[in-house]
Order: structure tokens, then sequence, then C-alpha cells
């Protein structure tokens, strides 16, 4: 099938054509090669005695513009079930900035996996997430944004946050000092009001179609990239028989990501974009409607009170592999994120 088939709602943005060569070129590149990009793009940063890590990707001939990408709960640089491999989502971020624009600068932020512990949180920063305050994350953002070498020439910039990263840039497009000025939101948590343990259930059964998503990028016979991706979605998964389950319970092992759990329960979406869009933000907003960590009801009661607004444009994908997964479809991603920046 198609990608744009599988995912028609964005069949009347323009270009669409221009989005799978640039898909198929970086799912056809070596995994050695990936990795040798992560390595020399990953780096230390600091703020205040804290460090943590980051990756980041300058072109020679880059442009005034920034692409952000915050990553998903429990995400990481490498991947998890291959240590020698960079985790996809690395690979997703390359698609999406060229996407938007080859010569931006690209900066990815991950959180902590197990065995690959990114953020540093200190003890007083666990006690803030858990109280909801996601000052820590956003002040490692500006830290990391404010230490690319090209910092003062970047006067523009698109944000794109999947899931938990959802919940982090809408925090950060309303509080932040970013050079941001556009923003996707795909399949956020911080939609309605619920329990924590009616969030941990979402997070742990809403992924049963991410094979069938994971196969729309490219044919894994003739990629490293898809082959691997699909490996470790069998070995997490049980071949799709228990979804996110197993991701879901290594991940909630981390005190950083029980802890992130609760910015995700007091950010309210809605609030947010009303700054954001105030501000003169573009906005695209992305959901599905096969899973419940980002219910429907809550993205369409905000999708109702914004969509006159010129400033915001809304995506509801109904296809049958539209779980929270759908984030893991390339091509989609990079139509997004590229209608948000233009």
């Amino acid at each position: 099938m198609n990608t744009f088939d599988a995912y028609p709602e964005v069949r009347r943005l323009e270009c669409l054509d221009t989005l799978e060569p640039v898909v198929a070129r970086h799912m056809s590149t070596p995994i050695a090669t990936w990795a040798e990009q992560l390595t020399n793009g990953l780096d230390t940063f600091s703020v205040g005695e804290q460090d943590f890590r980051a990756y980041t990707d300058i072109p020679s001939d880059s442009t005034d513009s920034v692409v952000l990408m915050t990553g998903e709960h429990g995400n990481s640089y490498w991947a998890q079930h291959n240590k020698r491999m960079p985790n996809p989502a690395v690979v997703r971020a390359h698609i999406i900035r060229d996407a938007i624009d080859p010569n931006a600068t690209l900066a990815y932020f991950s959180g902590d996996a197990l065995g690959e512990p990114n953020l540093h949180l200190s003890p007083d920063e666990l006690k803030e997430l858990n109280k909801g305050f996601l000052t820590p994350i956003s002040d490692r953002i500006e830290a990391l944004i404010a230490a690319l070498p090209n910092h003062s020439e970047l006067n523009r910039g698109t944000g794109i946050g999947m899931s938990l990263g959802a919940t982090v840039l809408s925090n950060l497009m309303v509080f932040g000092n970013t050079p941001l000025n556009s923003a996707v939101y795909i399949e956020a948590p911080n939609v309605v009001e619920r329990h924590k343990r009616e969030l941990m259930k979402s997070f742990m059964t809403s992924g049963n179609e991410l094979a069938a998503n994971i196969a729309l990028n490219h044919d894994i016979a003739t990629s490293e990239v898809a082959a691997e991706h699909a490996k470790s979605v069998d070995i997490k998964s049980v071949r799709g028989v228990l979804g996110m389950g197993i991701f879901g319970v290594g991940l909630l092992a981390l005190p950083t990501n029980r802890a992130l759990l609760r910015p995700m329960l007091t950010h309210s979406l809605s609030r947010q974009l009303a700054v954001s869009i105030k501000n003169g933000h573009n906005v695209v907003h992305a959901w599905g409607t096969k899973a419940n960590v980002s219910p429907v009801s809550g993205n369409r009661a905000i999708r109702d009170r914004f969509n006159d607004d010129p400033l915001y444009d809304s995506f509801e994908f109904f296809g049958q592999h539209a779980d929270h997964s759908l984030t893991n479809v390339y091509s989609v991603m990079g139509a997004l994120a590229r209608h948000a920046a233009r």
C-alpha cells in the first residue's frame, strides 16, 4: 500500500511527490553510515551544573532556520535492541528536516531509555517534573539551541513534537526562548484530563499498528534501517500481540520517565495553543482515531476551538493503521512539518 493511500488526509497538501524520494534515500543509507553520523553529531551540553546529551546536524551551507525534534516517551539515540544501530527516530529526524529545508540546522532532543541516560536530571529536577513542571526539560532545550555554533544566525524554526514530545514542545512554545515560529503537535497526550493509571494503560496498549506503519516507509528486503526497525518491533511486541506493552513497562522502570507522566496530565494543550497562536506561531495539530494516548474527543474539542484561525490547521487520521504509532510514518510526518513551516 502507498503511504498516502494509508493516510489520504494529507493529500490536500502540496509537493507530496517530493517526499517519497527523501524517505527512500535515507532509508537506503547503510546502518554503518548512520552510526557514524550519530557518533559525530551526538554531544554533551550543559545547563547549570548538569550535563545532558543531544544530537545536532549543521549543514556546511546552513540557512537561518532550525528544526527541533522533541522525542517521545522513553525514546533514545541508539536502538535499544542493537546498540550499534541508531534509533530509527534519528533517521526520521533527518527526513523531517530535509522535508522542510535540507540546509536547516537539525536539533534532536531525546530522553532517557533503558541503558541510555541522556537527561541526567538532579533529584530536585525530578521533584519538579513530579509536580508537573517542565522547566528542567525546557532549560535543556534552550541551552541546546543556545550552544549551537550558528545560534546567532537562527531567526526562525519549526518544532516537531510527537506524543510526550508534543507536551514538551507546547510548553516550550509558550515559555521558552527559542527562534521557533511554527510547531507540529502529533498524538499529544495532554488533550484531556485523566488519571495517571489511565494514561499508562493507554501507552501500553496503543501501538498494535507499529509494524504496519514501519512497513510503509520502505521494503525491509532492501533497507537495513527498515529491517532492523522491524526486528526491534518483533522483539518488543512479540509480533504485535502485545502492542507496546513490553516497551511501556521498560520505559516506566526509569524514574525520569515516570516523573514525565505528570506534565502530560497537567499541561493543557488547548490553553498553550491559545497563547502560542496569539503570539503568531503557525500550528499544525494531528491525531489518529485508533488509540487512546491522544483521545479523539479532546483533539476534536481543540480543533473546534481554533479551526477558524488562519494560523491553525488540523489533521484527523481515520485509516486502519492510525493508532499512536502513526508517528513512525516518515513521509506523513515530513508532510505535516513542511506544512507548518510554510
